[in-house]
C-alpha cells in the first residue's frame, strides 16, 4: 500500500511540473500562440508550437433558424432594450445596453462614422441584417436578403456601402448604407461563402468559401468574378497584405495557416495545429498578424 501511495505521489509531482491545464465551461484555457510578421509582412516565424485541441464546427450539422412568431420580427423599440447603467465596480468595460430578439446573430460591424452597427442573422429568411443606432441601441431597419440570412459584414472606406456574405447561396450582397437597400448581388460561383475582405486598393473584394475550398476575387467596379483561388480545406479567415501580393488563409478543418502568392499562385502551409483555425487580425504598425 505504501508503494502504491509513493507512485501516486510521484505521478502528481510529474503532472505539476508539466504544468496545469485549467478547464472552464468545457474548453481548455491555453497560452495563446504568437506569430511574428516581419515587414513587409512576407515572412512568418513561429515562436510556439503547442498543439491546440478545440471543438470543431461541423458543416453538415447546421440547422435552419426556426420560424418565429411574426411579432418577434417587428421593430425593436426602446422598451425592449435592457439598460445596464449600473455596473459592478472595478470593471474595465461597461455594458451600456443589451438588445434581445435577434435570431442567430453572427457578424457585427460598426459603420465607419460610428453612428450605426449592423448585425447579421445567420440563415434567417425573415431578415438577414438588422441595423441599430449606436448611441441608443434603438432598432432602425431590417434588411431582407433573398435566399437566406447573413454571415459576415464589412463596410467600404467611406461607409457608403456594406457587403454581406450569404452561405446558403454563396453570394455577396452590396447594400447602400443610406437607403438600406440592396444595390448589387455578386455570385462567388463556389459554396458556403463566409469571411469577406477588401483589397488594399479597395477595388476588389475577397470571399472565403467554406465548402468550396477556395477564395473568390470579385472586381467591385464591374461586379464580375475574376477568379477562385484554391485553398486548404474549409477556408475561413483571410488577410491580404498591403502590397496586394500575398493572401493569408486560416483553414478551419486542419488548422492551417496558408500563405498564397497572388502573382504566381504558389502557396505554402506555414503552420498546422490540427484544427479550428478561425480568424485573422492585423496590427500593421507592429507588422503582426494574429490568428485565432
Amino acid at each position: 500500500m505504501r508503494k502504491s501511495n509513493q507512485k501516486i505521489f510521484l505521478v502528481t509531482i510529474i503532472i505539476i511540473f508539466l504544468g496545469i491545464i485549467f478547464f472552464a465551461g468545457g474548453s481548455f484555457l491555453i497560452q495563446p500562440k504568437i506569430i511574428e510578421i516581419n515587414p513587409p509582412l512576407a515572412q512568418i516565424s513561429e515562436t510556439s508550437l503547442d498543439k491546440i485541441q478545440d471543438t470543431k464546427e461541423k458543416q453538415n450539422d447546421i440547422e435552419l433558424t426556426p420560424e418565429l412568431p411574426e411579432e418577434n420580427y417587428q421593430n425593436i423599440s426602446s422598451p425592449d432594450i435592457t439598460n445596464f447603467s449600473k455596473n459592478l465596480p472595478g470593471q474595465l468595460v461597461n455594458c451600456i445596453y443589451s438588445i434581445p430578439n435577434i435570431p442567430s446573430p453572427k457578424g457585427i460591424a460598426f459603420s465607419p462614422d460610428g453612428e450605426e452597427f449592423w448585425v447579421t442573422s445567420l440563415m434567417n429568411k425573415a431578415r438577414g441584417v438588422v441595423v441599430f443606432d449606436s448611441k441608443t441601441g434603438k432598432h432602425k431597419k431590417d434588411i431582407v436578403l433573398p435566399g437566406g440570412g447573413g454571415v459576415e459584414i464589412i463596410f467600404n472606406v467611406d461607409g457608403s456601402r456594406a457587403y454581406v456574405s450569404q452561405m446558403e447561396t454563396a453570394r455577396i450582397f452590396e447594400i447602400d448604407t443610406k437607403t438600406k437597400e440592396i444595390s448589387r448581388v455578386f455570385n462567388t460561383e463556389s459554396n458556403w461563402t463566409k469571411v469577406l475582405a477588401l483589397s488594399p486598393t479597395k477595388n476588389l473584394i475577397y470571399a472565403s468559401n467554406w465548402c468550396g475550398n477556395d477564395v473568390s476575387v470579385i472586381d467591385l467596379e464591374s461586379g464580375k468574378l475574376l477568379r477562385n483561388i484554391p485553398t486548404v480545406s474549409t477556408p475561413r479567415g483571410i488577410y491580404i497584405t498591403e502590397d496586394g501580393n500575398t493572401l493569408y488563409v486560416a483553414g478551419f478543418a486542419n488548422g492551417e495557416i496558408q500563405k498564397i502568392n497572388l502573382k504566381t499562385g504558389t502557396s505554402t502551409v506555414l503552420y498546422k495545429s490540427g484544427g479550428a483555425m478561425r480568424h485573422i487580425v492585423s496590427d500593421r504598425e507592429k507588422g503582426l498578424l494574429y490568428f485565432s
